[in-house]
């Protein structure tokens, strides 16, 4: 759809309508996080929503009434596909091809972008090459209609303290050799990060080339492959390939046992259950060794006092006072595990403990 369209389709939905309640504060993030003034190029692209679920336009329409609110004149797109496992419409690359170098492009999505198929690149080494700003919202199809202003409340958040607590515990976790994961509920994980960097997803997008996912708020490490071992309880929220789990009672917590950065074990409800199906599924569709698949990938922190956990993963692991590991890939940050998957798994109240001294993430 071309950015007539899409507007057409915003407002038909009226979408643009309800934008306007959220716009000030989304004013507020780009203003702030992107510093988006009047002249700078913005382009965003969406979809039309995933089972009648309208979050990811609904977003792109308080993308585009906020950015007409600073004085920019943004072009928007939404693809009439949801997106996964497909490439942008052909109308889009070509919108994005012909973007100004140094530009700025907002994902919005019910699911994910797929890659670049005319342009030969996946979106962020698009962006990198072409030293656009950039910011991923993506599988908006998990959060609930009902919860959208979630969303928006972890976007408003004060980028400029939050961008200083995130380089701290960064310059600190990369700093360490060990991490340990403690929670009250039994999570009791320790992992080797010797030479490993920890990456700052801060939100502060507002220099040429940067770009992230928003909203924002952790830092994540990918661990020393081999050298993981311990207890995971996940008590928060659990993606797996069907979804996301919100865990709501101790009946479904999901007992997870590490050894040699492998999870050996997996117990509890059905959260669990969804958990090892999702995990039997890839291996037996990709051919892939389960050694990549059942690895521990990420070892990433909250830091967002805005955000809360509602069942939604690009929400859910940014909550200040939770952590989360990832089964699957890491080679894009640096790690060594190669796989077909990235499944976070989020849990509350977590202690961490880095080289054997406990960090007050609250009070950085």
């Amino acid at each position: 759809m071309n950015h007539l369209e899409s507007l057409l389709f915003l407002k038909k939905h009226r979408l643009i309508e309800q934008a306007t309640n959220y716009a000030p504060a989304i004013k507020r993030m780009l203003g702030t996080a992107f510093g988006l003034n009047k002249g700078d190029i913005l382009m965003i692209i969406s979809d039309k929503g995933k089972n009648n679920n309208l979050c990811a336009p609904l977003l792109a329409a308080t993308y585009y009434v906020a950015s007409k609110r600073l004085g920019l004149n943004p072009n928007i797109y939404l693809d009439n596909s949801e997106l996964a496992n497909s490439h942008p419409s052909e109308e889009i690359q070509r919108a994005l091809s012909m973007l100004p170098d140094k530009s700025v492009v907002l994902l919005s999505l019910s699911d994910k972008l797929g890659t670049l198929s005319n342009i030969g690149h996946s979106f962020r080494n698009f962006c990198k090459i072409k030293q656009h700003r950039f910011a991923t919202t993506s599988s908006l199809s998990f959060l609930p209609m009902n919860k959208f202003h979630y969303l928006i409340k972890a976007m408003d958040v004060d980028y400029v303290s939050l961008r200083e607590r995130h380089l701290k515990l960064a310059k600190i976790m990369s700093c360490s050799n060990t991490i340990r994961l403690l929670s009250k509920n039994g999570t009791d994980l320790i992992a080797d990060i010797k030479s490993s960097t920890a990456i700052s997803s801060d939100g502060m997008y507002n220099k040429v080339g940067l770009g992230g996912n928003i909203p924002a708020g952790e830092v994540f490490i990918a661990p020393n492959r081999d050298n993981i071992s311990g207890k995971v309880v996940i008590d928060g929220s659990s993606r797996t390939l069907h979804g996301v789990s919100l865990i709501k009672s101790k009946s479904d917590w999901i007992t997870m046992r590490v050894k040699d950065g492998k999870v050996v074990t997996i117990e509890g409800g059905e959260s669990a259950s969804l958990l090892k199906q999702s995990l039997f599924e890839k291996a037996e569709k990709t051919k892939m060794p389960i050694w990549g698949i059942n690895r521990i990938g990420e070892i990433g922190i909250g830091l967002n006092p805005n955000a809360t956990i509602v069942g939604t993963t690009i929400i859910d692991e940014k909550v200040l006072g939770t952590a989360h590991v990832a089964l699957g890939s890491n080679y894009w940050f640096m790690g060594r595990v190669v796989a077909p998957l990235h499944l976070d798994q989020v849990f509350r109240d977590a202690e961490i403990i880095l080289d054997g001294k406990k960090i007050d993430v609250r009070n950085l």
